[in-house]
Formats: C-alpha cells, sequence, structure tokens
C-alpha cells in the first residue's frame, strides 16, 4: 500500500495591499509548496503575479468571495498581490500555506 505524504507544516496568514493602491505586495516569507489566496471582502478582487521575474502585465485577477490555490517553487514569497482596483485604501488578504516536503 503506497504510503501518504501529510502534510508537514502549514499556517493561516495575512497581509494587507499596498496603500498606494498600484503596487504589488509580496507575500511574507515562508518555505511551502501551495499557498490558497482566499479573497473575502465583497467587491475587493485580486491582481496576483507569480514570479519575481513576471512583467508588469503577467499576473491573474480573482473577484469577492473567492479563493485560489496555487504550487509554489519553495515559498510563499514568490507571490504578490494588489487590488484589482488599485484603491489606496489596504485590503486584508488571508493565505493559508501548506509545505509537504521534507
Amino acid at each position: 500500500m503506497p504510503k501518504i505524504n501529510p502534510t508537514q507544516e502549514s499556517q493561516t496568514q495575512s497581509v494587507a495591499t499596498s496603500s498606494t493602491g498600484a503596487n504589488f505586495v509580496e507575500l511574507p516569507n515562508n518555505v511551502a509548496d501551495e499557498v490558497t489566496i482566499i479573497v473575502l471582502a465583497a467587491g475587493v478582487g485580486l491582481d496576483i503575479m507569480i514570479g519575481h521575474g513576471a512583467g508588469s502585465n503577467d499576473f491573474i485577477q480573482v473577484d469577492a468571495p473567492s479563493g485560489l490555490t496555487l504550487p509554489l517553487c519553495g515559498n510563499t514569497a514568490e507571490v504578490r498581490v494588489r487590488r484589482t482596483d488599485q484603491s489606496n485604501t489596504p485590503a486584508t488578504v488571508r493565505f493559508f500555506w501548506r509545505r509537504t516536503s521534507a
């Protein structure tokens, strides 16, 4: 029977979007294999950019309420977020990361 690799570590955290609106904010540094970004606030969509070599137009948009799970190459800091409407009112972005590799 194959062994199932249980989650070794996980945590829920949050980050505030930029007070300037147009800037992307990097998620805090956590060693992880995947991250789920939770968009809760009604009317607040998110632009999500993955990877530090991404160009200024290389992002996806996620509307509220929803969530998106992304595979990572090792760290939650690979992901950056901003409000889709680029409002200067910070919004709290909750995310859940998991690390299953040793």
